[in-house]
């Protein structure tokens, strides 16, 4: 299965929107930095995340208009523990492994993700952490 997340929006916006008034009032290498910022702010607007959830893999991969700018398949046998946290009505679930830097999956839709990520450790005995708080019903 696969599923996709993206970068909010508002808050990439907000930075841009300072950065561009900054780089009006400023002179020199301020003004050039300033519109730097806003290049990086509509650049990570466009950012798209996939994860797909194979047989025996877990590949998570970081898009930017449509070019695969970062992959990382992850087989189940290199992952240590998932840990799920569910804080108010927002869920996300952290993958360690056994060397590496863990992944953080969240935002993803559809929100059935965390299903699957679930089935996919209880069908390869992972150990499985859940921490709930605040949640409402």
């Amino acid at each position: 299965m696969s599923y996709r997340a993206q970068e909010p929006k508002f808050l990439w916006l907000m930075m841009a929107i300072v950065a561009l008034t900054y780089g009006n009032i400023l002179e020199s290498i301020y003004m050039v930095a300033s519109y730097v910022l806003v290049f990086i702010c509509v650049i990570a607007m466009m950012v798209v995340y996939q994860l797909h959830l194979e047989e025996d893999t877990l590949t998570f991969k970081i898009l930017i208009f449509g070019k695969c700018l970062h992959k990382r398949m992850v087989k189940a046998r290199d992952i240590e523990k998932i840990h799920i946290i569910s804080i108010g009505k927002k869920t996300m679930a952290l993958v360690q492994m056994k060397q590496g830097f863990r992944l953080k999956l969240h935002r993803f839709k559809p929100a059935t993700y965390l299903e699957e990520v679930r089935r996919f450790a209880n069908r390869y005995s992972i150990h499985t952490q859940i921490t709930e708080r605040g949640k409402k019903e």
